[in-house]
């Protein structure tokens, strides 16, 4: 009889363990580093689904708002406005998702917040997540290091691309501070290119009397 505290997979496992070591020539530390390679390898294959799993809950919820805002005359009364209409049936939609997949409200707007950023603005991010390449975790540090760039979206969109690949290398807490420095980064880059384009549009001209002639001249600021 096995002890109380092993299971049927780590029994299972043992077993299967002991009997490929007969009648194998190589050492004893040589074979357990082999089955010690191929859990950790599952281990990361686990990972891998469970990351398309989470890219697959994030297309659903994205689906699911969307639906939901679309068909929003159809579920609340339209003597209300617009904005009022969409309001109420973004609550109503989060409130059913929530109650449907046992998670407290809170919880699941956040979730619907990082879909809709992931489906809408960071489709490098969430295409990581689909090839099992990041974790979710990942993806929830490169949306909060994002989510205040509505007025640059091009620095966002660079961020986007830059920060799936760093996150397929490392830890979360390494992405947040890599994210912060590769934002600052960026961002300068994108100032200082504004103000080259700047001084290439600036111009002098110069024009004569009504004559019907010239002369324009593009010189670029000191």
């Amino acid at each position: 009889m096995h002890g109380g505290d092993s299971n049927g997979w780590s029994d299972g496992y043992s077993e299967h363990h002991e009997a490929a070591m007969e009648g194998d020539a190589r050492s004893p530390y040589a074979i357990a580093q082999d089955g010690l390679s191929e859990l950790i390898e599952a281990a990361v294959q686990a990972q891998r689904v469970e990351a398309m799993n989470a890219a697959m809950q994030v297309d659903v919820l994205f689906l699911t708002v969307g639906h939901a805002l679309r068909c929003e005359e159809d579920f609340v009364p339209n003597t209300l406005s617009p904005q009022r209409r969409r309001e109420m049936a973004h609550r109503s939609v989060t409130a059913e998702l929530a109650t449907a997949l046992h998670v407290p409200e809170r919880t699941m707007e956040r979730h619907i917040s990082e879909a809709w950023a992931l489906s809408t603005t960071l489709p490098a991010t969430l295409r990581a997540m689909r090839n099992g390449q990041i974790s979710p975790r990942h993806a929830a540090v490169i949306v909060q290091e994002t989510d205040d760039l509505d007025d640059d979206p091009g620095l966002r969109a660079r961020l986007d691309e830059r920060l799936a690949l760093i996150a397929a290398g490392t830890t979360a807490a390494t992405l947040r501070r890599r994210a912060r420095s590769l934002r600052d980064e960026l961002r300068i880059e994108s100032i200082a290119a504004r103000h080259r384009a700047a001084r290439a549009e600036r111009r002098v001209e110069l024009e004569t009397e009504r004559d019907g002639h010239g002369v324009a001249a593009r010189i670029p600021a000191r």
